[in-house]
């Protein structure tokens, strides 16, 4: 039995790794001639494997950058010394494929430790933008209809178990039916908490976190949104404290209706995580640029270690996870819809003693 070449070897290791790979992988070797390409390569260029084996790279890749080429020697630079690592990374490239189509990709280049020795110069990944925002926006469709499929019979259900804690429902049952009845209902609203953050996020996402900012009145936006609270403070006996500024502030720039999920996410949680004492708004001037809203509740408070995770997708705090749903999405919400706009969200918190949490609003100023 004849002995394979320990080069064919490691190519045919080498074909067998990048063919799982989703992005387009193309390998040349040290004087930047193919001799690997997987099939998302061959989709990306239009260049079949066949064709392009041997060929010098530039065969198969027209690379433009603010519509200048970009040569082979600047992303896969030939050089005696051994690179190794990334040597050339750029997002927004334009390909020019076979059929002279257009196509923008993300490239990124590496060269491999002992690489010379392997016949290999260097491994270049090449990611089809419009194929990824295409497989981005299915996924962000999906879970939009998924959640607004949702949204119709948890609002049905919830109405039903409103009508059943009613006081005279409620009397008819023995205490463990009643608090069965009670925590359906908790787990109910957090369910459509949940949702409504989904939609938020999805909705957030699908218009690229774009807003449509009107000059506002951010005490009004805020008495409406306690307003809306004031029912859950005074169903778990919390005082919820808004005294507006005494000095007249400034309108803000801001999306309406992305600004109220942000104080709704804020309150929401204070109320949510204070079992007694209060729940606090101030808004204040912050500065001549921007407003201050802050939310201050005397509840449980949160651990130091998780406080620089709590802005992060999905991120709960494990106690939360313990005793109660968390804040899930909510943060992450806000901490995007008050980006957007330019300002700031933070946080400061002491376990046992209460959070709070705040974010900054630009000023509206007229156009001179």
């Amino acid at each position: 039995m004849p002995v394979q070449d320990p080069l064919e070897q490691e190519k045919e290791k080498l074909q067998k790794i990048i063919a799982e790979v989703k992005e387009g992988v193309i390998i040349v070797d040290p004087e930047q001639k193919i001799t690997l390409m997987n099939k998302s390569a061959e989709e990306i260029t239009g260049h079949g494997l066949v064709e392009a084996l041997g060929k010098p790279i530039w065969h198969v890749l027209t690379l433009l950058y603010n519509e200048k080429e970009v040569k082979p020697d600047t992303y896969c630079p030939v050089s005696s010394i051994k690179l190794e690592g990334i040597v050339y990374e750029k997002d927004n490239l334009t390909l020019v494929d076979k059929k002279e189509e257009i196509k923008v990709v993300n490239l990124k280049v590496q060269k491999m430790k002992d690489g010379m020795e392997m016949g290999v110069g260097c491994i270049l990944t090449i990611e089809d933008t419009f194929a990824q925002s295409e497989l981005e926006r299915m996924k962000l469709d999906f879970v939009a209809m998924s959640v607004h499929v949702l949204r119709t019979p948890l609002s049905i259900l919830k109405g039903y178990l409103s009508y059943l804690t009613k006081k005279e429902t409620l009397q008819k049952l023995n205490e463990t039916e009643a608090d069965y009845l009670k925590n359906s209902v908790v787990s109910t609203d957090e369910l459509v908490y949940l949702v409504d953050n989904l939609l938020d996020l999805t909705e957030l996402q699908a218009s690229g976190f774009r807003i449509s900012p009107i000059p506002l009145d951010l005490d009004k936006a805020v008495q409406s949104v306690v307003y809306e609270f004031k029912p859950f403070a005074d169903a778990k006996m919390l005082e919820i404290i808004y005294a507006p500024s005494l000095s007249e502030l400034p309108l803000v720039y801001a999306d309406a209706t992305r600004l109220k999920i942000v104080l709704r996410n804020l309150i929401g949680n204070a109320i949510k995580f204070t079992n007694e004492g209060s729940v606090e708004i101030i808004v204040a001037q912050e500065s001549s640029d921007f407003l201050k809203v802050t939310v201050k509740d005397t509840g449980r408070g949160i651990p130091e270690k998780n406080l620089p995770h709590l802005f992060k997708k999905f991120y709960r705090v494990k106690e939360a996870l313990e005793m109660e749903t968390g804040r899930g999405l909510g943060l992450y919400v806000s901490k995007e819809i008050v980006g957007s706009h330019g300002g700031k969200i933070g946080v400061e918190s002491k376990e046992g003693v209460g959070s709070t949490f705040w974010f900054t609003i630009p000023v509206y100023k007229e156009r001179k």
